[in-house]
């Protein structure tokens, strides 16, 4: 396959482990039927048009596609081998652009090692965004992977994304401790963080409001975000807990919501959710973004836990 679109290469390369034999894993990428359930874009706008051609898993079979966040394209089917998946991706909408993806299959150990691979070039008149855009496609990657694995390892990925639309938030204030590492080190972040916050708490807990986690500055291209674990102030047993622990407000504000209903792994999809539809033009963020822990994961199944991720706008 030749490609002679004009415009700065771009590779972006991701890897991930799923405890399955190679044609196992195959299954489920050949067949365009099969990805809904661990696509990493399907999961961000649930209604939009798509239309599978052609025979599952046989070359030339093709998936199209069409949403008000998605946009369009076309998904082909070029080849398939025991270790190697390739696909002719054409992008029609917001931009037109092409690109060769590539899954290499890999048996490890009792395993699979799956790359996903994509080969492409991103327009000149978005030179701006390169960085961003390909560390953008490499976290859709590594949240496509992850659900990979959990279909079929478990043969469901068991949790829900919903665009709750804008809402008021009542505002809090809050102390937590405040850490800055690179997106993937966030959650072991938190634990750490939290481990250390929840022995502090009082007998009544947090109260009407629950944990959050503020995200004050990010950078994409640099894989780098800073963010504070957090209760609300008057949660913990002291005052003053110690001179590493941040204060803050989150002010009442209008915010976009995005609920997700499952474990802390799938969270990644509600963030992308509500970046995409803010980055649609229909509205603007404006300060910090959080996210709201409904429940408590130490006495909740991973299925049934619920975070919202508020995204603060300026309307208008």
């Amino acid at each position: 396959m030749t490609f002679r679109e004009t415009g700065m290469k771009c590779r972006v390369e991701e890897s991930i482990h799923i405890n399955a034999d190679p044609a196992d894993v195959s299954s489920r990428i050949v067949d365009f039927n099969q990805w809904p359930a661990w696509s990493p874009w399907s999961v961000l706008e649930p209604g939009h048009h798509q239309e599978i051609q052609g025979e599952p898993g046989v070359p030339g079979s093709r998936m199209t596609w069409q949403g008000e966040l998605l946009g369009s394209g076309v998904n082909t089917l070029v080849s398939v081998t025991g270790r190697e998946v390739v696909l002719d991706l054409r992008f029609l909408e917001p931009y037109r652009s092409r690109a060769r993806v590539t899954f290499f299959l890999t048996s490890a150990g009792e395993g699979t090692r799956v790359t996903w691979v994509m080969e492409t070039r991103i327009p000149f008149f978005l030179f701006f965004r390169a960085g961003n855009m390909k560390a953008e496609i490499g976290m859709a990657y590594r949240r496509g992977l992850e659900m990979l694995r959990e279909l079929v390892e478990q043969g469901v990925v068991d949790a829900e994304t919903t665009d709750c639309g804008i809402v008021e938030f009542p505002g809090c204030d809050y102390i937590g401790l405040k850490r800055t590492s690179p997106f993937e080190q966030i959650a072991q972040g938190m634990v750490t963080d939290y481990g250390r916050i929840h022995p502090l708490l009082g007998e009544t807990g947090p109260g009407g409001i629950g944990a959050v986690a503020v995200y004050l500055d990010h950078d994409m291209a640099r894989n780098r975000v800073t963010y504070v674990s957090a209760v609300p102030q008057g949660a913990l047993r002291e005052a003053d807990p110690g001179p590493d622990f941040v204060r803050g407000r989150i002010p009442a504000q209008k915010v976009l919501e995005i609920r997700h209903r499952g474990a802390y792994r799938f969270l990644p999809n509600a963030w992308a959710m509500g970046m995409m539809t803010v980055h649609s033009g229909r509205m603007k963020s404006g300060s910090p973004p959080f996210e709201y822990y409904h429940n408590d994961p130490g006495t909740t199944a991973e299925r049934d836990l619920v975070t919202s991720v508020y995204i603060p706008l300026t309307v208008g």
